[in-house]
């Protein structure tokens, strides 16, 4: 990866001004009435989620007009330049709890280079700050909360962890929560409020700025995949550390194929995964039909 410190700093507090910019919005209408349409029956997406992807593509393209942008939502600011760097936006992950009036949810902005995550930014609700805070980061720079740099996990006496909806299983895992935010559920992690959190069909923008905040907390991500040759009769899935997002980048790589981006991950630390890992090696239940 050839990108210099300075370059790195500059992308992490573009993309932490960004996220406060999200945030800002955000709080502005958290609780109001506001637009609705839906993408499909049970996909909503509101007029917040527009105006702050347009905002905050407008932004970007004033600062680094050669970098590429992909965002959840398909609007006429969205851009398909040909770059080595690519911004991916989830304005407002978690759009149904908004709508509704619960203040779970997150907007996320992460930044690749040749499908590495080198930056990135969440903002979620927080109880003790009225407006917000923003989890950021850059390569090789641990994570940071609205510039403060953070070492310590939350002091924890029975770990939460956060499971898929649909998941189901007679094994103590831990104690599960369901918040309806991918971006927002990585944040806990992150933290340290949760032990590890698994998706089994994230998109690109949910994960983007996780991925790398991830690594900068000392968590990990690992992809569940198949397993191949004799492995697979006994373990027919395969857990594996996975610091690169996007494999067979190339600078051109077609918007509609990252769109398309899905995979199954756990995020935590190797320590704290163990049960799920266990789970899943152990378990007659496969989560691959």
């Amino acid at each position: 990866m050839n990108i210099d410190t300075p370059h790195l700093i500059k992308l992490n507090s573009f993309s932490k001004e960004l996220a406060k910019l999200a945030g800002d919005i955000l709080n502005e209408n958290f609780g109001k009435k506001i637009s609705i349409k839906y993408k499909n029956t049970n996909d909503p997406v509101s007029s917040v989620d527009i105006e702050i992807q347009d905002k905050l593509i407008q932004k970007i393209k004033n600062e680094f007009p050669e970098h590429r942008v992909l965002g959840e939502e398909k609007t006429k600011k969205q851009t398909d330049s040909y770059s080595d760097f690519m911004w991916v936006i989830d304005p407002l992950d978690g759009t149904k709890n908004f709508i509704n009036g619960l203040p779970l949810f997150a907007s996320s902005i992460g930044i690749l280079y040749k499908g590495i995550p080198v930056a990135g930014a969440i903002f979620i609700p927080w109880p003790n700050n009225d407006q917000g805070i923003v989890l950021h980061a850059f390569k090789n720079s641990g994570i940071f909360i609205n510039n403060v740099s953070i070492n310590k996990s939350i002091i924890k006496h029975d770990p939460l962890i956060a499971l898929p909806g649909n998941f189901s299983s007679n094994v103590d895992l831990g104690n599960i929560r369901v918040t309806g935010s991918i971006a927002y559920e990585i944040a806990m992690v992150c933290l340290g409020v949760f032990d590890y959190a698994v998706f089994f069909a994230p998109k690109l923008w949910d994960v983007a700025a996780g991925y790398l905040l991830a690594y900068e907390s000392n968590k990990k991500v690992f992809r569940i995949t198949k397993n191949s040759g004799l492995n697979k009769i006994f373990f027919p899935e395969k857990i594996e550390p996975d610091p690169k997002l996007i494999s067979g980048w190339h600078k051109n790589i077609e918007s509609n194929k990252l769109e398309k981006w899905s995979m199954k991950i756990i995020l935590g630390s190797e320590e704290n995964i163990h049960p799920i890992k266990n789970y899943i090696y152990n378990s007659r239940f496969r989560i691959f039909k």
